[in-house]
Order: structure tokens, then C-alpha cells, then sequence
């Protein structure tokens, strides 16, 4: 609002007549009330109280992260290392010999390779037997 906008406000409000009366406006700076300053330490307060809860939640995360890193490197000091595996060629190149040795035995004399299943049968029962 303007001084003139404010001098006729005045003016309605009390009944002003010219010749009679005078009204003289004047725009004055008024001192902060204690409220006003009570208010801006507040608001400064509640500032300073959200970064300190913003710092204290990163540092929780950083530590986090921290704390999973020195696990995953500890965890993996104590995973057993695992050998290399042999070479598969040599290794199935005698099982597929032993298959072909066996399966033409086989074929060769049924009931020998039956009576040897029967006996293998029979240990593994008796084995069962003891154990039990």
C-alpha cells in the first residue's frame, strides 16, 4: 500500500472534513518485536537441527556400506579355494573305454556280469546288515 492509499483510509474511518481537520501520514520503521527475533532463532535452530540429522543419516549409510565391504572381504578369506578341475578329455575318454570294455563283456558273457551284479548286491546288503 501506498501513504496516499493508507491517508485515505484514514480519513474514512474517522470522518475527515477539510478545513476541520488534518491528517499527516508517515511511514516509520518499527523495531523488531522479541517475537520476531524469538522466531528467526527458531527457525534458525530448525535448520541447524535438519543438517545435523542429514549428516548423521549419511554417516549411518557410508558406515553401512563400509561394514559390508570389510565382510564381503573377510567372508571371502575364509571361502575355500576350489581346485581346477582336471581336464575332461583324458577323464572321459577312459570312462567312455570302461563303458565300451564293460557293455562288450557284456555281450560277450551275460551271465558272468550277472553273477558279479549278484555278488556286489549281495556284499552291499550284508554291509547294510552290519551297519544296522
Amino acid at each position: 500500500m501506498t501513504l496516499e492509499e493508507v491517508e485515505e483510509i484514514i480519513k474514512q474511518a474517522v470522518g475527515f472534513k477539510k478545513g476541520r481537520d488534518e491528517i499527516k501520514v508517515s511511514e516509520v520503521r518499527m523495531a523488531p518485536s522479541p517475537l520476531d527475533r524469538m522466531e528467526s532463532g527458531w527457525l534458525e535452530s530448525q535448520r541447524w537441527e535438519s543438517y545435523v540429522g542429514i549428516a548423521r543419516n549419511t554417516s549411518l549409510g557410508v558406515a553401512s556400506l563400509v561394514a559390508l565391504l570389510l565382510g564381503r572381504m573377510i567372508l571371502k578369506r575364509f571361502r575355500p579355494e576350489t581346485p581346477p578341475a582336471p581336464p575332461d578329455t583324458q577323464l572321459q575318454k577312459e570312462e567312455v573305454s570302461a563303458i565300451e570294455l564293460l557293455t562288450h563283456r557284456a555281450k560277450q558273457n551275460p551271465e558272468a556280469v550277472a553273477e558279479l551284479l549278484k555278488q556286489w548286491l549281495d556284499e552291499t546288503e550284508e554291509n547294510r546288515r552290519r551297519a544296522a
